[in-house]
């Protein structure tokens, strides 16, 4: 694998040996772990990629504005909400 590896495909990683002990111990890999890690060795600017879309869709702060926004258009629910109204 490239500079860019993750620290679960290192088998020496703290992170493998506490969250997968009997993986290491049987030497099991998944053949879901096996294509990442083919497609990573063929594509390895995937992940790159990867932290650039997620900076630009999840890592950003709350707006102030939006949270009003939302806070504003709240319905009062009544206490049981399957009363009909009479």
């Amino acid at each position: 694998m490239s500079g860019g590896a993750i620290e679960a495909d290192n088998p020496d990683s703290t992170f493998l040996k506490n969250a997968f002990p009997m993986a290491l111990k049987i030497g099991y890999v998944s053949e879901a772990t096996l294509f990442v890690r083919d497609l990573l060795e063929k594509k390895p600017h995937l992940l790159e990629e990867q932290r650039k879309a997620r900076a630009r869709w999840w890592d950003k702060q709350p707006e102030p504005a939006d949270d009003q926004a939302q806070a504003q258009s709240r319905v009062k629910q009544q206490p049981y909400v399957y009363q009909t109204k009479s």
